[in-house]
C-alpha cells in the first residue's frame, strides 16, 4: 500500500517537472505559442493527466511566477538586503551596505543566466513582453525598471544626489550583458560575460564616491 506522504511527494514532484518542462517551452517558442498540448506532449503524458495538476496555461504560469518570487526573497535574505519594494521597507534600505548589494548583484545577475529555471524565465519574459501587457509589466519588473528602482532607492538612503542617475549607471551595464549573455555561443563566452558583471560590480564606486578598494583600506563604512 502506497503511503499518504509518498503519493503526496510524487504530486510535488510532478508538478515540479510541470513546470521546468513548460518553462522549458516557453522560454524557446514564448507563452502565447505554447499549447497544453505541446506541454503534455513534452511530458509524454495525456492532456488529461496534466489538467490534474493545472487548470491551464495561465495556472502554470502563476507558479513559475511564484517559484521566482521564492528564490528572489531566499536570496535577498541570505545577502541581508531587503526583498520588499523601495515604498515598503525604507528602513531596510538604509541599513543595508553596499557589500551586500554587491553580493546580491552577483547572485542575482547569476540567478538570470546560470541557473536554469532563472534565465528561461528571463528568456520567456524577453520574448513576450511586447505580446501581452501582463507579461511586459512582470519583464519590467523582474528584468528592467524594477531592478533599477530597487538601487536607486539603495542609493537614495545614502545620498539622495542623483540617486537615479548612478542607480542607471550601476544597473545599465548588467542590463545590456544579459543580452550578451544570451548571445554568447560557448561556454567560454557565457563565463566570460557572468565575470565582466563581476568586475563592473566589484569596480563601481559606492554612493560616497569611495570606490571598493578604498574603502576597504578605510573599513566599509556602511557596515
Amino acid at each position: 500500500m502506497v503511503s499518504k506522504t509518498t503519493k503526496t511527494d510524487r504530486k510535488a514532484g510532478t508538478r515540479e517537472k510541470i513546470l521546468e518542462e513548460a518553462l522549458f517551452l516557453f522560454s524557446i517558442s514564448g507563452f502565447s505559442a505554447v499549447s497544453m498540448s505541446d506541454i503534455a506532449a513534452r511530458l509524454s503524458i495525456s492532456k488529461a493527466a496534466l489538467y490534474k495538476h493545472f487548470a491551464g496555461k495561465e495556472a502554470i504560469l502563476e507558479a513559475v511566477t511564484a517559484m521566482m518570487v521564492r528564490a528572489d526573497g531566499e536570496l535577498a535574505a541570505a545577502h541581508d538586503v531587503p526583498a520588499e519594494s523601495p515604498s515598503a521597507d525604507q528602513e531596510a534600505y538604509r541599513t543595508s551596505s553596499m557589500t551586500a548589494l554587491r553580493q546580491f548583484s552577483k547572485a542575482i545577475f547569476r540567478h538570470w543566466t546560470t541557473e536554469e529555471a532563472g534565465c528561461r524565465f528571463r528568456r520567456m519574459l524577453t520574448l513576450e513582453q511586447y505580446r501581452s501587457p501582463a507579461m511586459g509589466e512582470l519583464y519590467q519588473r523582474y528584468i528592467s525598471t524594477g531592478p533599477l528602482d530597487y538601487v536607486a532607492a539603495f542609493f537614495r538612503t545614502k545620498t539622495g544626489e542623483a540617486a537615479e542617475d548612478r542607480a542607471r549607471q550601476f544597473y545599465g551595464p548588467l542590463f545590456l550583458l544579459y543580452s550578451e549573455y544570451d548571445a554568447a555561443g560557448t561556454l567560454e563566452a557565457a563565463e566570460a560575460v557572468v565575470a565582466a558583471a563581476d568586475r563592473h560590480i566589484d569596480s563601481f564606486p559606492d554612493s560616497f564616491g569611495v570606490t571598493k578598494s578604498e574603502s576597504e583600506d578605510k573599513g566599509d563604512r556602511y557596515e
